[in-house]
């Protein structure tokens, strides 16, 4: 059992003293003590219930996706005004739009000038990398330059097999082609890249003076040809933007989805609260409303005549047991498993369970007796029912009666898993058959 407001056990100070206040100045015991008192128990379990208990339940989900490797280039080029507002600002809203086309897929989030940062890891929830790239400005940046060397040297530290590497650049002043696609080939990176300038370039400026090289001429900064060599040279794909365009994104996406075959199976763990403060709320509630009614002379009364005749679902330690008894399923410790689900009450949802535990420890009689105890008119558990049913008939060699529980399971609905297990057990009378002949 967990609690998920922890503060609201601070309440409990206050409401102790009260308490004891109450009971050192009230000795008699009349009827406005009961009721202050009755009050005060229905502030301990509104007490309770804002605390919210809750039961935590883990549940593993497994999907196929591609993992793609995100590389902005933020150098001092990207500055420039030759596109819309400026070349960075076209590479951050392809990448979002790039993340708004992905629903499963995970991304890793550089960005780049000489040296390679890491900006957001490895995550498949989108609204990370937005985060990343609304909190990142280049301006803050203090390296000049861009270095794909450095890049790429950085990315093939990255413990995967195969790496999806997507830049957005202009490319700066690279030149050594072979030494980049030796590097991309030798770690297994394949590179797509996005060149964002426009046509003709633009003159460098700082502080609004054109920048010039060491022979005075005008320093122009443009796309560099070695990125489309370098893209086709490691299979990858090779766009220009000299624009922002939403189409840009949502073709290049389209392409690289279609070419990336191989696909890793990911595993996420999802982690679910059940609360159960309505219960404690609840009876805050009925407490509250005995101590404001004169109903409290005849509550006791009411209790003993009513509660033995109604029917209890759960006792107040089941919640308990199931945590207990579904962990230790979970470790795969049945026996421990068998030892909490029998202390619970009596329920099909129970002796499925423990149906199930006794299964997984080999005790395959007592998992059969548990199944036929189980009383349910939803077909879809009926079948499984059989199902397994007919497997521990299968387990304990006894074929004639595991063919009828596949063929009860059956009757249901076609089933592939009873189909197939049917016809296993049909293989085995007939082999034993012809030992026997």
């Amino acid at each position: 059992m967990y609690f998920l407001n922890l503060w609201a056990f601070l309440f409990f100070i206050p409401s102790i003293y009260i308490f004891l206040k109450v009971q050192k100045l009230s000795k008699d015991k009349n009827s406005k003590h009961k009721q202050l008192n009755l009050f005060l128990l229905s502030l301990f379990f509104i007490i309770i219930a804002l605390s919210r208990p809750a039961i935590i339940d883990k549940t593993k989900k497994n999907f196929q996706a591609n993992e793609y490797i995100l590389a902005i280039d933020i150098s001092y080029s990207m500055q420039v005004k030759d596109v819309k507002n400026t070349r960075y600002e076209v590479a951050k809203n392809i990448i979002i739009d790039i993340l708004k086309q992905s629903h499963k897929d995970r991304f890793t989030l550089f960005a780049f000038t000489s040296n390679p940062l890491l900006i957001s890891p490895p995550s498949i929830d989108t609204q990370i990398i937005f985060n990343a790239l609304n909190v990142l400005d280049p301006k803050n940046i203090l390296t000049k330059g861009t270095s794909l060397k450095a890049l790429l040297e950085t990315i093939s530290k990255i413990k995967k097999k195969y790496k999806n590497l997507i830049i957005l650049s202009d490319g700066g002043d690279e030149h050594n082609l072979n030494s980049l696609v030796n590097i991309a080939r030798k770690n297994n990176i394949r590179i797509n890249i996005i060149a964002i300038a426009s046509k003709k370039g633009s003159i460098l400026r700082y502080n609004d003076q054109a920048i010039k090289d060491e022979n005075q001429h005008l320093v122009i900064s443009k796309i560099n040809p070695i990125l489309k060599k370098l893209a086709l040279e490691t299979s990858g794909l090779y766009y220009e933007a000299n624009q922002y365009n939403t189409n840009i994104a949502i073709d290049f996406y389209t392409k690289l989805d279609q070419k990336s075959t191989i696909k890793k199976k990911l595993e996420l763990e999802i982690l679910a609260y059940k609360e159960y403060y309505y219960y404690p709320l609840l009876l805050a509630f009925f407490i509250l409303f005995i101590s404001v009614t004169k109903i409290q002379k005849y509550i006791f009364l009411f209790l003993f005549l009513f509660i033995p005749l109604q029917k209890v679902e759960a006792s107040i330690f089941d919640f308990y047991y199931i945590q207990k008894a579904n962990n230790m399923y979970k470790e795969k410790n049945y026996k421990k498993a068998i030892f909490y689900f029998k202390k619970i009450k009596p329920s099909k949802e129970l002796y499925f369970n423990l149906s199930n535990a006794y299964y997984c420890n080999k005790q395959y009689k007592l998992a059969m007796e548990y199944y036929s105890l189980i009383r349910t008119k939803k077909k879809t558990l009926k079948q499984n029912i059989y199902y397994n049913m007919g497997n521990c008939a299968t387990k304990l060699k006894r074929y004639t009666i595991a063919k009828q529980y596949y063929q009860k399971a059956l009757a249901f609905g076609f089933d592939q898993k009873s189909y197939n297990n049917l016809m296993f057990v049909y293989a085995i009378e007939i082999k034993n058959k012809k030992d026997i002949t």
